[in-house]
């Protein structure tokens, strides 16, 4: 093989199947002169050929033998800022045991470290910057040729001692995004609920200071023609039956002609996708979410960041929350599920500003239909964000954002890696602040509400209703400091949600109020019901009328007992029976 492209290093536990369109284009781009595969590790784990159950540094060596066994003489490889550790942990390997074969980086983090990343890692021979399309074929020419990159648009090389960047290609218009769209999506789409990422276009136009985006992009806005989304669509529609697609952009809404006129598209074709974005809540109105819903869209991504007004103009997102909470509600009321993402922890916040955003945080998953977030600010290289705290950062394995790093596959090799070398690994250092020292596990209380969100909503309702996030946090700090820490050591999903249900069923019982203990109990029976696909019908008392509560949301204290039965189509149905009926054949 001549060239590897090389993505997908999260090794999480279920893994990810999903293609990385990028590098698919590149090499469709290749292919016709070289020999080109792409090797995303967490698909082998999604399908089970890669075993992560090993020591952490025993991966990075298992990982270049894989690379390795597939004799590249080119090795690419994709980096963002939360496994960029294990690329390059995993390419010295690689440049020890085959010194022959060429390494090079592309993506945001080695764009944005670039010329660090070269004088500190001397088995990197090159690094692509921004976007590569028109760079790639002429970067693979000079490899296998004479290795004279001066003239290739968009690298930073060696030469001799110094360190060259050459300058990047225009980036691509909307009208040449349209000529690398790819259809083969390398055999990873088997089954037709799959969901494929659409390339909506590049770049968001914005200048947020903790965002690396709009640098990478260099804040220019582009999307694909309407016609060209539609016929991708109809596209893949074809050859594999796929009907679900999320659309792969930052700020996919921002042009709203543009928007109007996909969604009228899909309409008027009366097609049978449904489709998922991610917008700015500012550039939408009621109007504007309707045609939305009426044209398929399922799911909005937001990101409001921080419910703080003075946080806004701090990090120049400059949201009016008012105006987000109303299209938040407006858009749960036309059937669009938000999901909505703050963070909290910045090096200007205040106590004062976190409650602000917890607050909204709270109101926001109170709506009983909308997802939410919560992560801890990490400082990401190249932004203005990052330059007020990089004096200041330290290392602390134990408190970097449960979002960037997985624990369980960080051993030794990468710390050492992490805490020599701060420049290029900024985004895994921390720093102090009145908020990260009173609150550091905070985000396991919002980790327990998004993942049981729809397995205990009742509850958790009751809980939230009652009590401010904070407040629940100060009263089991130490299950949610357990929570944080077990959050990637456990062996499966189903360990970790025995744990948050065990802290989730601690919470009520001290509470001793019964009408939450037979929501709890309701609840639980219900899903493990569903989960045993048990076909025995199952009989329950209760204190309290559940079935009240169901209609009503209201609270009856009344003995009640319930039967639990599986219909013919597999559904559940739920029955009142008389309390003297002790069983029901």
């Amino acid at each position: 093989m001549e060239v590897l492209f090389v993505n997908g290093m999260e090794l999480t536990k279920s893994g990810n199947a999903t293609p990385h369109i990028g590098q698919i284009i590149l090499k469709n781009i290749i292919s016709e002169k070289y020999d080109t595969e792409i090797l995303s590790f967490d698909n082998l784990v999604a399908k089970g050929e890669f075993d992560i159950n090993k020591t952490p540094d025993d991966l990075i060596d298992e990982m270049a033998e894989v690379i390795l066994e597939k004799k590249p003489e080119v090795v690419g490889f994709y980096t963002i800022c939360n496994t960029f550790h294990m690329v390059v942990a995993v390419s010295e390997v690689i440049r020890k045991r085959n010194s022959d074969i060429f390494i090079f980086y592309g993506g945001p983090h080695a764009t944005l470290t670039a010329k660090k990343c070269l004088e500190t890692f001397d088995f990197v021979d090159l690094i692509c910057l921004g976007e590569s399309e028109k760079s790639i074929m002429p970067l693979m020419d000079e490899i296998f040729g004479k290795r004279d990159f001066s003239s290739v648009p968009g690298v930073s090389y060696r030469q001799g001692n110094e360190i060259k960047q050459n300058p990047c290609a225009t980036l691509l218009t909307n009208e040449e995004l349209t000529n690398y769209t790819q259809y083969d999506l390398g055999g990873v789409l088997k089954y037709k609920d799959a969901r494929v990422l659409l390339e909506g276009g590049r770049g968001c136009p914005y200048q947020c200071t903790f965002c690396s985006t709009s640098r990478f992009w260099k804040r220019q806005f582009r999307v694909k023609p309407v016609s060209v989304l539609i016929k991708e669509m109809d596209k893949y529609h074809e050859m594999y039956g796929l009907t679900s697609f999320s659309i792969q952009h930052d700020l996919f809404t921002a042009n709203r002609k543009h928007l109007v006129s996909f969604c009228n598209a899909l309409i008027e074709k009366n097609s049978p996708y449904v489709w998922r974005c991610s917008s700015r809540v500012d550039v939408l109105d009621h109007e504007l979410i309707e045609l939305m819903k009426k044209s398929g869209c399922l799911e909005i991504y937001l990101g409001i960041e921080t419910g703080s007004e003075r946080m806004q103009k701090i990090i120049k997102k400059n949201l009016n929350l008012d105006n987000a909470m109303d299209m938040i509600n407006f858009m749960i009321r036309q059937g669009i599920v938000p999901t909505v993402s703050f963070i909290y922890g910045y090096p200007d916040e205040t106590i004062e500003d976190y409650e602000k955003t917890l607050t909204m945080l709270r109101k926001v998953f109170l709506t009983g239909k909308a997802t939410v977030q919560l992560h801890k600010f990490f400082p990401l290289p190249a932004t203005e964000e990052a330059d007020k705290v990089a004096d200041r950062v330290y290392f602390d394995f134990e408190k970097v954002d449960l979002s960037i790093l997985n624990r369980a596959v960080c051993g030794k090799r990468c710390k050492d890696l992490i805490k020599q070398n701060k420049e290029l690994f900024l985004q895994f250092y921390t720093f102090d602040s009145e908020v990260r020292v009173k609150y550091p596990y905070i985000e396991a209380v919002v980790m327990l509400l998004g993942m049981f969100a729809g397995r205990f909503y009742m509850t958790l309702y009751q809980i939230m209703n009652k009590y401010e996030i904070h407040d629940i946090y100060k009263r089991y700090e130490d299950d949610f400091e357990m929570l944080f820490f077990n959050y990637y050591e456990l062996v499966s999903q189903s360990e970790l949600l025995d744990k948050l249900e065990m802290v989730l069923k601690k919470i009520v019982d001290n509470e001793h109020n019964d009408g939450w203990s037979d929501i709890f109990r309701f609840e639980k029976a219900v899903f493990d019901y569903i989960a045993s696909g048990n076909k025995e019908v199952v009989v329950i008392d209760f204190e309290n009328d559940i079935m009240a509560y169901l209609k009503y949301g209201k609270r009856v204290k009344e003995h009640t007992r319930l039967m639990l039965m599986r219909e013919g189509n597999g559904g559940i149905k739920l029955k009142r029976v008389p309390v003297n009926v002790s069983f029901i054949a």
